[in-house]
């Protein structure tokens, strides 16, 4: 049996204006990358927005970068050390850059706030302003190289056809493998890859977005996640910032 079973750049241009938007509400709910504005991934978060108030709450595990300013903010309830009845500093807020996916409009959408830590995962959100939209839907992009299989799907088989690949990269909007089967711009794909030791990932599906050949007859598709829930995203986002953190560690 192989990897699963069947059954079971950020790049640093100027994004266009944002047409005007009847709120800021709209974006609630959204999967964000929070970086720095040398754009350096902080950590990954979801915005919440609810009567004129926002606040971001972290998905991954552990912010991957911070800045200076917060790296002795206990960020789990616990107390950062020193004298238990020490006066704690007040929070300062950090200008940061949020990029986030519109899935209605299938763009890239570019905001910029202040973040203040209030505890735990959750950090307060002031001066949320969108500055614009564009088609660069790579988020934050980690090499991986590891085997995976995937399936072609919505098109009729007999039976299951399962061919191995080579996950080349993933993010949090999609994948770049690597295989010698054949595929089409077009074509939904179900991926699914051991992209972390002794872990697996729920089926990943997937649409082909890019066909890139190569040399030795194989092929890299670019491939855009679809069909995704919440929990599905957030999961995604923590493999990322874990594979991340252990790149950093060698």
């Amino acid at each position: 049996m192989g990897l699963f079973d069947f059954l079971s750049r950020s790049e640093k241009t100027k994004p266009a204006a944002a047409p005007a938007r009847a709120s800021l509400e709209d974006y609630s709910g959204m999967r964000v990358e929070v970086l720095s504005e040398e754009h350096e991934l902080y950590f990954l978060a979801r915005l919440r927005i609810s009567g004129g108030t926002a606040e971001m709450e972290r998905v991954s595990e552990s912010a991957l970068l911070l800045p200076q300013e917060l790296e002795d903010v206990p960020e789990d309830g616990e107390g950062a050390g020193g004298d238990a009845g020490a006066e704690k500093p007040e929070p300062q807020p950090v200008h940061v850059l949020l990029r986030g996916f519109e899935e209605t409009t299938r763009l890239a959408v570019h905001m910029e706030c202040d973040m203040t830590h209030i505890s735990g995962k959750l950090w307060r959100v002031t001066g949320l302003r969108v500055m614009g939209k564009d088609n660069d839907r790579a988020f934050y992009r980690q090499d991986v190289g590891t085997d995976g299989e995937v399936m072609l799907i919505g098109k009729a088989a007999a039976s299951p056809d399962i061919k191995k690949c080579r996950v080349v990269n993933i993010s949090a909007g999609g994948a770049c493998i690597r295989t010698g089967e054949t595929y089409e711009a077009g074509d939904k794909l179900l991926l699914r890859s051991r992209l972390l030791p002794n872990s697996e990932l729920k089926p990943l599906f997937c649409v082909v977005r890019r066909v890139t050949p190569r040399k030795g007859g194989e092929t890299e598709y670019g491939c855009q996640f679809s069909d995704m829930e919440p929990a599905v995203e957030d999961e995604i986002a923590k493999t990322i910032l874990k594979l991340q953190m252990n790149r950093m560690k060698r």
